[in-house]
This record gives C-alpha cells, structure tokens and sequence, in this order.
C-alpha cells in the first residue's frame, strides 16, 4: 500500500491510496479537523493501546471516514461515508504492519519535516509528532 499526500494549499490537501488494485484519490480540508494530525494521534493510540480508531476526512461539508483497525498483528485500513444507509466502501487494504502501518508512518512523518513556515496548513503538534515516533519505534522493537 502507498498512502500519499500532496502539497497543501489554502487549508486543502490531496490525499492518495494507492495498492495493486484499487486507487482512493480526494482532497482534503483541515476544517472542522486536521485530520493529518488526527491520523497522527490515531496511529499513536493503535499501536499502544486502541484496536481501532476513525479519522474524519472533511470535504466540507462533505466527509469520509477512515478506520484504522488491528487485531493482532494484522491492521485494516477503510474509507467509507461512515454511518449511513448505503455503507459503501471505498477503499480498504490489510495487511501487516510494514504494508500498512509504516506508508502512513512515513508519509505524515514526511509531510511534517518538509514543511519550513507552510501557512496553508497548522503547524505539527510536536507532542503528539514526538508521541508518534515512539509509538512506531516501540512497536518496531
């Protein structure tokens, strides 16, 4: 799995799923939340303590909803529209750590250290980036 994101402009990034089959592409707001730092939070908790957390991908006022599970050493990417009557699924990837865990790690860990005074999107919450990079070492063993 690739998980990609583009660069920021005006409060909007894109951001790509890509796998040997499927290909999730949309551009992304950071209002109501970033959800850049979200996910960033999300891989934190995932890996010390939660087996699955959800991050809103706002598209104002539009929104997907994508879900990072675990159950052992297996996780599992989704993006749907959340609760709603059709459920339909628009991207969903497992696999182990190194295939879908480290291209998120990677990528938001990339994002925040290539930035130098972006204005088009918040600044990284050093705690939580820091909380992050233990996480993974840790897990990593």
């Amino acid at each position: 799995m690739k998980f990609s994101l583009g660069t920021p402009e005006h409060g909007w990034v894109e951001l790509t799923i890509t796998d040997d089959i499927h290909r999730f592409e949309v551009i992304v707001s950071n209002v109501p939340n970033d959800f850049i730092n979200d996910t960033m939070i999300a891989l934190s908790q995932l890996l010390t303590y939660e087996n699955k957390r959800q991050v809103w991908l706002s598209l104002e006022p539009a929104y997907y909803l994508m879900s990072i599970a675990r159950q052992t050493d297996v996780f599992t990417i989704t993006i749907d529209k959340g609760v709603s009557a059709s459920n339909v699924v628009y991207y969903q990837a497992s696999g182990d750590f190194k295939e879908v865990i480290l291209p998120i790690y990677r990528s938001l860990k990339s994002f925040y250290n290539s930035r130098n005074e972006d204005l088009h999107w918040p600044a990284v919450n050093q705690m939580e980036f820091q909380n992050m990079l233990e996480a993974v070492a840790l897990y990593k063993g």
